[in-house]
């Protein structure tokens, strides 16, 4: 399948939510509260995006990257604006693989899983989070059937040049918040990615 396959997927599963209405904290909730979208779905996020070509899914600037070096990998993920869709929130990120070690065997999931950006068992997207810390909110990625609703699931070898588009639905930040800290794992803390 190939990259503008699994965007249609995304979109279609994006709008599937905001119809169905993802529930969105309010702003007394605490920074251990956090927010899953229905759990009904009828698509999960399951398929591969590793392509550098195709249709970026968008045309804004990064707004903030940051690099990570480790067992001879150079990663590099590219955030952009979290983009409203009436009660959710959708994140997108590109993953870029800049450098990999010449040993062919070792695979960039020792840098990314454990915990981190991608689950080592499942191969998926995790470690996003959302901080609006003036209302003291966290909000995690919706789920359905217990996976959390973030694109691409990631199998390959993890080759120099490889880009990953990557897309986690959210449910929407308050109103009032223009700027977001996006928590994510392997790449720490990005503050004040805008809300649009």
């Amino acid at each position: 399948m190939g990259l503008a396959d699994v965007m249609r997927r995304i979109s279609a599963l994006f709008l599937a939510l905001v119809c169905a209405g993802c529930v969105a904290p309010t702003p007394a909730e605490s920074p251990a509260t956090t927010t899953s979208g229905p759990a009904t779905p009828q698509e999960t996020a399951a398929s591969p995006a590793a392509s550098a070509s195709g249709t970026p899914p968008t045309t804004d600037p990064p707004v903030a990257t940051r690099e990570v070096s480790k067992n001879g990998f150079r990663l590099a993920l590219d955030l952009y604006p979290l983009r409203r869709a009436g009660e959710s929130a959708l994140l997108t990120a590109r993953l870029r693989v800049l450098e990999r070690p010449a040993d062919e065997l070792v695979n960039a999931d020792d840098v990314l899983s454990g915990g981190g950006f991608v689950d080592g068992i499942q191969g998926r997207t995790n470690g996003f989070s959302l901080v609006d810390a003036p209302r003291k909110v966290l909000l995690r990625p919706a789920t359905a059937d217990g996976a959390e609703l973030c694109e691409p699931t990631f199998h390959g070898g993890w080759q120099k040049g490889d880009v990953y588009w990557v897309s986690c639905i959210f449910g929407a930040p308050h109103q009032a918040t223009s700027q977001i800290t996006v928590r994510a794992a392997t790449f720490g803390s990005f503050d004040r990615v805008p809300v649009r």
